[in-house]
């Protein structure tokens, strides 16, 4: 992976605010925070659209429904809640958890809502039945993160304990465990084919896992502090990070070959190689 970095501009908050979500449209960005309430705006013009109270304690984890109707948020009150986008909308409960809740994130196919927070479980609830379904046990401290494979099989989750863990999301079994980072892992993301998965974290490295077999591809630093959040473009060909060093970096996810029989070279297919990269 390469790297460029800018320095982030900071923007002062009457609130702290501690979660967004940017809708699949990109119309809407949706914000919690330390007041418990949960906000809506308009991308284009920065105008709020809705803003649903009524929570005790600060709000960690918000994300919108894959429909984009619906916006979910969790927090130190232990509960997951779902708003409809209406001025009227009441708050649907879907469960909650023992302890504060760090974390969520959705399915694509709209089945799936998963969630950790601090009494270490990863939890599955469905977001068709709004009910759980299940609690996965194997992080020892606080889950900071989870992120839900493209195909919507696999669950990722990364907490306190420096490990990353795969989950079968249909029957809940410990797929893979992750290790490496040394120290608590912060953010992880899946890149759009599902194949790879990036974690970052304490330990300032930002890790690029395959995911079919577990080994760790490729190891950066280029942060000074802890990385806390790192996202994947559409195409898969860049991610950006952000840490305590107040700078993002912006990595290009560099294509590389694979050869499952190293053969003998042909130098008949030279030209239509260098052709081929330089369009990658």
């Amino acid at each position: 992976m390469r790297t460029v970095s800018v320095d982030l501009a900071i923007v002062r908050l009457d609130q702290s605010v501690s979660a967004v979500s940017v809708c699949g449209r990109g119309d809407l960005v949706a914000s919690g925070g330390g007041d418990g309430a949960v906000r809506v705006w308009n991308t284009d013009d920065g105008a709020g659209r809705y803003n649903f109270g009524g929570r005790e304690g600060a709000l960690h984890a918000v994300v919108f429904s894959p429909d984009d109707e619906a916006v979910l948020a969790a927090g130190d009150d232990r509960v997951v809640q779902l708003w409809r986008l209406e001025e009227t909308a009441r708050a649907e409960n879907l469960g909650g958890c023992d302890e504060a809740i760090s974390t969520l994130a959705a399915s694509a196919d709209g089945r799936f809502l998963v969630g950790g927070g601090w009494d270490s479980m990863v939890t599955v609830w469905s977001l068709r039945r709004r009910v759980e379904l299940r609690r996965m046990e194997g992080h020892d401290g606080t889950v900071h993160a989870v992120a839900v494979s493209p195909d919507c099989r696999l669950a990722a989750s990364a907490g306190e304990d420096g490990t990353v863990r795969l989950w079968d999301l249909e029957g809940g079994r410990l797929w893979r465990t992750l290790s490496g980072h040394e120290g608590p892992v912060s953010t992880v993301a899946f890149t759009p084919d599902g194949r790879s998965l990036l974690s970052a974290g304490k330990d300032t490295s930002i890790r690029l896992w395959d995911v079919r077999t577990g080994t760790s591809a490729r190891v950066v630093k280029g942060h000074t502090r802890p990385v806390a959040d790192v996202a994947i473009d559409r195409d898969g060909g860049a991610a950006v990070s952000v840490g305590g060093d107040g700078r993002a970096r912006f990595w290009f996810l560099d294509w590389e070959p694979e050869l499952q029989v190293r053969g003998r070279w042909d130098d008949r297919v030279r030209p239509f190689l260098q052709v081929f990269l330089r369009r990658r």
